[in-house]
């Protein structure tokens, strides 16, 4: 049981707020990007506490990846 709390939580809320970023993309609702954005600054976290260069590493990608989906999102909009 021990195990489940290992990193504090950091790790259960990444998967909680990156389900929600997934359920609000699926709807089709700019806020999924929001969302990502925050579980993926939480995996960052993670990562940190984890000593895990990788997962760090690959969020801040992703967190690339969210920032310009919004941006595309943002124009598609306007155009």
């Amino acid at each position: 049981m021990d195990s489940l709390w290992q990193y504090k939580g950091v790790d259960w809320a990444g998967a909680v707020l990156a389900v929600i970023a997934l359920y609000y993309l699926g709807k089709h609702k700019k806020r999924g990007f929001v969302f990502g954005f925050f579980g993926n600054v939480v995996w960052i976290v993670f990562g940190v506490m984890a000593s895990s260069v990788a997962s760090i590493v690959a969020n801040v990608v992703y967190i690339a990846f969210n920032i310009h989906a919004w941006r595309n999102w943002k124009e598609e909009q306007k155009g």
